[in-house]
């Protein structure tokens, strides 16, 4: 594959970006107001985001798959908290305060963890990248409902409860739970045919839905969105750069060492390397933040990360843990 890599990567990332693109075509021409968007929305994260994630654990992860992987939802903990540290940082030494600060911390701990990830993973490890990725966003998940929520809502909390209850009605949590405990008791094999194949209709248009979404939501907020000032810069600069550079370097410390295999690193790092969450701008509204300084970071964070990604997929290449 090595010797091809690099028009691959380019034709994931053009269909991507052209995926984008349509979705914010669909937008400007009326296809989809504001209200449409959030029914496609709530239907990409409670049914299609999880027949994906049920049909790649389970149709194509082994019980030694899982338990050879077992850390990578506490790799995902290492994204988060890295982020989260350099936007610390961040944030003393800007001086930011109230919503301006806890919009920054949840943008430098929270990225793109899925969609922008799996056609990546699944062109590294075609078998079982997708369930991998899944089996990592355990991870991501609970600490985006346990962390990076209450971080963003900030004086505006409702406090655990709420978040608590949002963390055990969550389907993407079900979802990847049920999946791998079928995996791990060997139930999986036992499914009916009618049931896989079902859930991996439903699942199949995931990452179409998904980028459209999010193109329609960057041509929502219109080019004003994208703001080279400091705040937006910044975010840039910690999740597009430090946060992978940081990152690679202790990946590579864990390999030579013998703590991790190649794809736990791989899939550590490929969610290392993308943009911030466009779902951020409908927590920010759920969550009483701010909805215009998540838009912003997104659309320039995805501006400039078509490029970042580009570099950091050629540079993985090269590492000793790339398959």
């Amino acid at each position: 594959m090595s010797g091809s890599i690099a028009p691959l990567i380019l034709e994931k990332l053009a269909v991507l970006f052209l995926l984008i693109g349509t979705g914010g075509l669909v937008r400007k021409a009326g296809l989809i107001s504001e209200e449409g968007e959030s029914v496609v929305s709530t239907l990409l994260v409670d049914l299609f985001w999880p027949a994906l994630i049920f049909t790649s654990i389970t149709m194509n992860l082994s019980r030694d798959d899982i338990l050879r992987n077992i850390s990578l939802p506490l790799f995902a903990a290492v994204t988060i908290l890295t982020g989260g540290g350099l936007g610390l940082i961040a944030v003393k030494l800007m001086k930011y305060r109230g919503v301006r600060r806890n919009s920054f911390l949840f943008q430098s701990m929270m990225n793109n963890f899925v969609f922008l990830v799996l056609p990546f993973a699944v062109l590294f490890l075609p078998e079982r990248g997708a369930g991998l990725l899944f089996v990592h966003n355990l991870g991501t998940i609970l600490l985006l409902w346990t962390l990076c929520v209450p971080v963003l809502q900030g004086e505006n909390r409702d406090r655990e409860k709420v978040l608590f209850k949002s963390l055990l009605k969550n389907p993407g949590i079900i979802s990847t739970l049920a999946a791998i405990i079928l995996v791990l008791t060997g139930l999986n094999t036992r499914l009916p045919a009618a049931i896989t194949i079902t859930m991996d209709y439903l699942g199949a248009p995931t990452m179409a839905v998904a980028m459209l979404v999010a193109g329609s939501r960057i041509a929502g907020t219109g080019l004003k969105a994208v703001r080279l000032d400091a705040w937006n810069l910044l975010i840039a600069l910690i999740r597009l750069i430090l946060v992978p550079l940081i990152l690679l370097g202790l990946s590579l410390i864990i390999w030579n060492a013998g703590l991790a295999g190649p794809e736990t690193l791989l899939i550590f790092m490929l969610v290392n390397i993308v943009p911030v969450g466009v779902f951020s701008v409908s927590l920010a509204n759920k969550y009483r933040a701010s909805p215009e300084l998540m838009a912003q970071s997104v659309a320039l964070t995805h501006v400039i990360g078509a490029g970042t990604m580009l570099v950091w997929l050629l540079v993985l290449q090269k590492m000793p843990f790339f398959p």
